[in-house]
């Protein structure tokens, strides 16, 4: 595994994960930021839009075509877990390592999966939508770390 290039994409790739319900997220009090979304609503679609951060500049832009090519992991399989106990595996698109935006893939994929299971609230998380990176203690299980 490229372990630089784990940490570089770490430190460089920001994403909000975008979830459309069936049902609106309200704030949980008027003097909260925290959402939540009622029990019996579902998720409808998810976007991941990443961004770069440019450290020379401190602003963020889209990402390059080049950006979502740099490989990440050179693993042919992973394994992603984040909120709650669901675990995913993914296998990489070209059958030898995981470039950022087959990454970013993934972390959706596995989102549609977990997100649903989880319980924010009496609903499913809606609020820790700011992806802070993926690490991982034996280069195949990787965490998903997310901010709100």
């Amino acid at each position: 595994m490229t372990i630089s290039n784990l940490a570089k994409f770490n430190k460089t790739v920001s994403a909000i994960l975008d979830i459309t319900f069936s049902k609106k997220p309200k704030q949980i009090s008027p003097n909260l930021y925290n959402t939540h979304v009622a029990s019996d609503a579902f998720i409808k679609k998810m976007t991941l839009e990443p961004a770069f951060s440019d450290t020379e500049t401190d602003n963020f832009r889209p990402m390059t075509t080049e950006e979502l090519a740099m490989v990440v992991i050179r693993k042919k399989a992973i394994t992603l877990h984040s909120l709650g106990e669901t675990v995913t595996g993914h296998v990489a698109p070209n059958g030898k390592c995981f470039t950022a935006g087959d990454i970013l893939n993934a972390v959706v994929k596995h989102e549609m999966v977990a997100r649903p299971k989880t319980n924010w609230f009496n609903g499913i998380d809606c609020h820790h939508v700011y992806f802070e990176g993926i690490d991982s203690s034996n280069g195949v299980d990787f965490h998903i770390s997310w901010g709100s």
